[in-house]
C-alpha cells in the first residue's frame, strides 16, 4: 500500500460525516489546472468537504510509479466515478495504470486499475487486471474486499482485491455501462444506451458467476441519459428500497425522483440541475438529503416529500471546481473499521477436533451477537454458526468457535458483527489453506521385523491402523500424543501388501509398504 500525498494542514485521516468529490486535474493543494483536460490521462484528487461546502483537505492518487498508479481520461465525463463499500469501510475509484499525458487513454493498452482509499488515507492500488482496450469507468463493493466494475463495453464484472485476480464477466445483457450501485445487497446498473431499460438489476443479489441478465426496473423510461444513483426506503408497507433518485444530464433532466407503486416505479418529478452526474444521499426519518456534481459544481438538494410524493427542495451550491478542472464523483467520507466492535487477532487454526476460529473484540458496544460465514470461493458466505456477545466494554473479549467441517483445500471465513439496533458490518475475509495431506512415510520398505512410520505430531484423538489392500483391518497402532514417528513390530504380518492409514485431527494420510 502506498501512503498519499497530504494536503498543507497534514491531516491523516477524512472526518465522518463529511464528503468526498473526485476531482480530475489541478493539483493537490486544490488548485487549478494549467492547461483544459483532454481526451488524455489526468491525474485525480479526492476533495474531502463538510457538508454545508468547507473545503477541508485534498489527498492525491499515486500517478507516477507504474504498477503504482491510478489516471483517468481528463475530459471523460463519464470516467472517475466515486463510490463507497456498503459497509462504509472504504473508497472506490476505477481508472488506468498508464502515466499522465496518456492520448486516449480509454482506448489506451495495459492493465486498469480499481484505487482503493481507506479511512486514514491510504491509496491501495493493487487490484490491477487487463481489460483489454475499454474504457473503465466505475467500480463498486459491499465490504472492499469482493469488487464489481464496468465500463464502455463488454458487461459487468466481478473481482476479488489485490493482485493476480482475473476479472469475471457476470454480466453482457448491458454491455455499455454507465454506473453501478449496490443497495440492500442488490447489484444495479444504470446505462445511456440500455434499449429495453436505463436502470435496472444485474442478477440476483451480488453476482459472482456468469450469465447473468439486466432487468430493468419496471416502468423507468427507456430514454435519458443516467449516471450515479441513489435508494432509499421511505414506506413502512413496501418491502426493500422504494425510492430511486438519479443523476441524469440528458437536456431538461437534472435530480429524477421515482417511488415503487404497486410494483412498478412511478415518477415523482425532478429537480432541474443542468448535466447532473455524480450523486449521493443519506435517509433521515421521511427525508433524504442528496449531494451532487455535474463537472463544475458541488451541490445539495434536501427532499422531504417522503414516498410517492413529488420531489420539493432547492439546488444547494456548495463548491465550485478550479478552472481547467472536472468534478466527476461524490461519495461520503469512508469510516474505517465502522464495525461496533473493533476485531483483532481473527484467525483459524487447526485442532484435533476440526478448525478453531478465533477472535478479540475489544472497545465492544452495542454488539447483539457474532455470525461466523464461511465460503470455499470466498464469493458465496454461509452462515456457520453464531456466538452473543459478551457485552464487556472496555476490555478484550476472546471468542472462538469449531468448524469440524473442512470442505476444500482452501476455506475462507469473515465475522457479521451484528449490532442491537440491528444493523451490521462485515469484518476482513480470512483464508485457512489445507495441505494436501499430511506428512507420512515409512522405513524400511519391503519390511522385515520393525517399521519406522515418520509423521506430523500427533493431536489428541489421533489414529494409526494397518490394513490389507481389501480394505480388512489388521491392527490399530497405539500413538503417543506429540511424537512424530512411531515404531511398528511387523514380524507377525504374513506376506503381502499393506496400507498404513493415519488420521491426525481433520487430516489424512495413507501410504503402502510391503512385507
Amino acid at each position: 500500500m502506498v501512503l498519499p500525498l497530504m494536503s498543507k494542514a497534514q491531516i491523516t485521516s477524512f472526518t465522518n460525516g463529511n464528503i468526498v468529490v473526485s476531482r480530475v486535474g489541478g493539483n493537490a493543494s486544490n488548485g487549478a489546472g494549467a492547461a483544459s483536460l483532454t481526451n488524455a490521462s489526468a491525474a485525480i484528487f479526492l476533495d474531502e468537504y463538510t457538508p454545508t461546502g468547507t473545503y477541508v483537505q485534498t489527498v492525491a492518487v499515486p500517478n507516477i510509479v507504474a504498477g503504482n498508479r491510478l489516471t483517468v481520461g481528463g475530459s471523460s465525463s463519464t470516467e472517475g466515478q466515486l463510490t463507497r463499500s456498503t459497509n462504509g469501510g472504504v473508497l472506490l475509484i476505477a481508472g488506468y495504470d498508464q502515466a499522465v499525458g496518456t492520448s486516449a487513454v480509454g482506448s489506451s493498452t495495459g492493465n486498469r486499475v480499481v484505487g482503493i482509499i481507506d479511512k486514514n488515507e491510504v491509496v491501495d492500488l493493487s487490484t490491477t487486471f487487463s481489460y483489454g482496450t475499454n474504457a473503465i469507468r466505475v467500480a463498486v463493493s459491499e465490504d472492499g474486499f469482493n469488487l464489481w466494475f464496468a465500463g464502455a463495453s463488454q458487461g459487468q464484472f466481478y473481482i476479488q482485491r489485490g493482485g493476480g485476480n482475473t476479472p469475471l464477466l457476470v454480466s453482457s445483457s448491458i454491455t455499455n455501462s454507465r454506473s453501478l450501485g449496490i443497495f440492500n445487497a442488490q447489484l444495479y446498473l444504470s446505462t445511456a444506451s440500455g434499449t429495453n431499460g436505463r436502470v435496472g438489476s444485474i442478477g440476483t443479489g451480488l453476482p459472482t458467476t456468469a450469465g447473468n441478465t439486466f432487468t430493468a426496473l419496471p416502468s423507468i423510461p427507456t430514454t435519458g441519459s443516467p449516471y450515479q444513483f441513489y435508494f432509499a426506503d421511505l414506506s413502512p408497507t413496501v418491502p426493500g428500497v422504494d425510492v430511486l433518485y438519479i443523476a441524469d444530464d440528458g437536456a431538461g433532466q437534472g435530480i429524477l425522483k421515482y417511488s415503487l407503486v404497486g410494483g412498478v416505479w412511478v415518477a415523482n418529478g425532478s429537480i432541474a440541475y443542468a448535466s447532473a452526474r455524480g450523486l449521493t444521499g443519506v435517509t433521515n426519518g421521511s427525508t433524504v438529503t442528496l449531494y451532487a456534481v455535474n463537472g463544475s459544481t458541488l451541490v445539495s438538494l434536501s427532499d422531504n416529500s417522503g414516498y410517492n410524493s413529488t420531489i420539493i427542495g432547492t439546488i444547494n451550491p456548495l463548491a465550485n471546481a478550479p478552472t481547467n478542472t472536472a468534478f466527476r464523483g461524490i461519495a461520503f467520507t469512508p469510516q474505517g473499521s465502522v464495525l461496533p466492535a473493533t476485531i483483532t487477532n481473527f484467525n483459524a487454526a487447526k485442532t484435533a477436533n476440526g478448525l478453531s476460529i478465533n477472535w478479540q473484540a475489544n472497545q465492544e458496544i452495542n454488539v447483539s451477537h457474532y455470525e461466523i460465514e464461511k465460503s470455499v470461493d470466498a464469493k458465496n458466505f454461509k452462515k456457520l454458526s453464531s456466538q452473543n456477545a459478551k457485552g464487556i466494554n472496555g476490555a478484550t473479549i476472546n471468542y472462538a468457535i469449531t468448524d469440524a467441517n473442512i470442505m476444500a483445500a482452501k476455506q475462507y471465513y469473515r465475522l457479521k458483527i451484528v449490532d442491537k439496533d440491528g444493523t451490521y458490518h462485515y469484518s476482513n475475509t480470512i483464508v485457512y489453506q489445507q495441505r494436501s495431506s499430511l506428512q507420512l512415510s515409512v522405513y524400511p520398505n519391503p519390511v522385515v521385523n520393525k517399521l519406522l512410520v515418520l509423521h506430523d505430531a500427533v493431536l489428541a484423538n489421533a489414529s494409526m491402523q494397518i490394513a490389507t489392500v481389501e480394505g480388512k483391518l489388521i491392527q490399530q497402532i497405539p500413538l503417543n500424543t506429540g511424537a512424530t514417528q512411531t515404531t511398528i513390530n511387523a514380524i507377525n504380518l504374513a506376506k503381502g501388501i499393506y496400507i498404513i492409514s493415519y488420521k491426525n485431527g481433520v487430516e489424512k494420510s495413507s501410504v503402502r509398504f510391503v512385507k
